[in-house]
């Protein structure tokens, strides 16, 4: 896609159209070039509304030349409503105004004095020996200016999309950070996202740590409050005493934590005492029948194990089985 070229307003007093003209061909190296494009008056068509013409260029011009004279000050249109307009968008950024001293007079009190005039040191093109070198020194100092301008804008074009680009990535990242934390799946797509948005390590970790800074002081906060209420429950047992409750609330508002995490807490206290008192409860079952049960090793020296006749004889009378255990025995030993 060509570059556009800057668009170039002369404000100028018709007395000075010919001196006008002189600078409008020294600038057409720039035009060839597209570094500019350039608008007068005198390229109003017939029939077209003059005063909304200028309007219309003059609001949109990258560069305003203010060819100075005693004739343009002179002038009530081009001193109250073109140069006004022209210092005003000059001042907001919109636009650059340029001073060119056509003729020799006193604008030291013009709104336009603070600006860098052309030619240089401010000498009157009409007052140089060769005009062609005052008019060359101008052209100069206009290309200088247009290059300047293109750079400026270039890079504010580059940070607006720099700009558009990390408030796209720091979109998602807050979507995926809405629970405290990134996954090593969105992590993933982030990266990848990173990627296609042209941006840096740092740029994409200064996002994430930003969106992230608020869960992690929660979470240090979470934490802080777990341990205390660990320390209650390791003391006095759970289900804790009312006071103790109440001193818990206490300290939720202040670390300003919210009910379900909070109650998240007690519910892992809760499961953890009943898995307690269940492996309590299997531990004092196995003993129980460890007491109730006869020994299961009835293997001999010589390694034969005699279990399963002790099982096939369960539903023999106690006595019988005692007395064939004792008659295996004696033969044996």
């Amino acid at each position: 896609m060509p570059e556009v070229s800057l668009q170039l307003f002369f404000s100028y007093s018709h007395k000075d159209e010919a001196l006008r003209d002189e600078l409008a061909n020294h600038l057409r190296t720039l035009t060839r070039q597209g570094v500019i494009s350039s608008w007068h008056d005198r390229k109003i068509l017939p029939g077209d509304e003059w005063d909304h013409q200028i309007n219309d260029n003059l609001n949109t011009a990258d560069i305003i030349l203010l060819l100075v004279s005693s004739d343009f000050i002179g002038s009530s249109y081009c001193w109250d409503v073109e140069v006004t307009t022209a210092i005003e968008r000059h001042n907001t950024g919109k636009a650059r105004v340029i001073p060119v001293i056509l003729r020799r007079v006193d604008w030291s009190d013009t709104p336009f004095a603070k600006l860098q005039f052309l030619p240089k040191n401010a000498e009157p093109v009409t007052s140089w020996t060769n005009r062609d070198e005052a008019f060359t020194n101008v052209a100069q100092g206009i290309r200088a200016a247009a290059q300047q301008l293109k750079a400026e804008r270039q890079q504010k074009l580059i940070l607006a999309r720099k700009e558009t680009a990390i408030a796209e990535y720091r979109q998602l990242v807050e979507e995926f950070a809405a629970d405290g934390e990134i996954s090593f799946v969105e992590s993933e797509i982030l990266k990848d996202l990173q990627e296609r948005l042209g941006l840096t390590d740092e740029e994409a970790r200064t996002v994430r740590d930003k969106a992230l800074e608020p869960y992690g002081k929660y979470k240090e906060n979470l934490d802080r409050y777990k341990q205390i209420f660990t320390k209650l429950v390791n003391e006095q047992e759970y289900p804790l005493k009312e006071k103790d409750k109440a001193d818990l609330k206490k300290l939720q508002q202040y670390l300003k934590l919210k009910d379900e995490d909070v109650a998240l807490i007690d519910n892992e206290a809760e499961v953890q005492k009943q898995e307690a008192e269940i492996l309590q409860q299997q531990q004092e079952a196995n003993r129980l029948q460890q007491q109730q049960s006869p020994p299961n090793d009835l293997s001999s020296e010589k390694d034969v194990d005699y279990t399963w006749l002790r099982d096939l004889l369960k539903a023999v009378h106690p006595k019988v089985v005692s007395f064939v255990l004792e008659r295996i025995s004696s033969a044996l030993f």
